[in-house]
């Protein structure tokens, strides 16, 4: 009698630890599959961010002087540069 009740509760642990350790093997295929998604995006983003570099880089290379000219000339651009600096001077007084 004794026997049959310690197999029974041995049979039930081991049921329940089964179930137990497939629902983690679940739960783990799972993260890995969103990980490995994840860092598939990550990879394709990393490799757009480096095309839209070089093409800007290239675009730069081409237009090369004329850039540097309207930087020169100063306009709106350095007008509002301006006004952030005052503001913050006067922030910090």
């Amino acid at each position: 009698m004794i026997i049959d009740v310690r197999l029974n509760l041995s049979l039930l642990f081991n049921v329940r630890y089964k179930k137990q350790i497939e629902d983690a093997e679940e739960i783990a295929a799972l993260n890995l599959a969103k990980f490995r998604k994840s860092q598939q995006q990550l990879e394709e983003a990393d490799e757009r961010t480096g095309a839209a570099e070089a093409q800007i880089n290239r675009i730069r290379q081409e237009r090369g002087a004329s850039m540097l000219v309207r930087r020169e000339g100063g306009g709106e651009g350095e007008e509002r540069r301006r006004k952030i600096r005052r503001r913050r001077r006067e922030k910090e007084l």
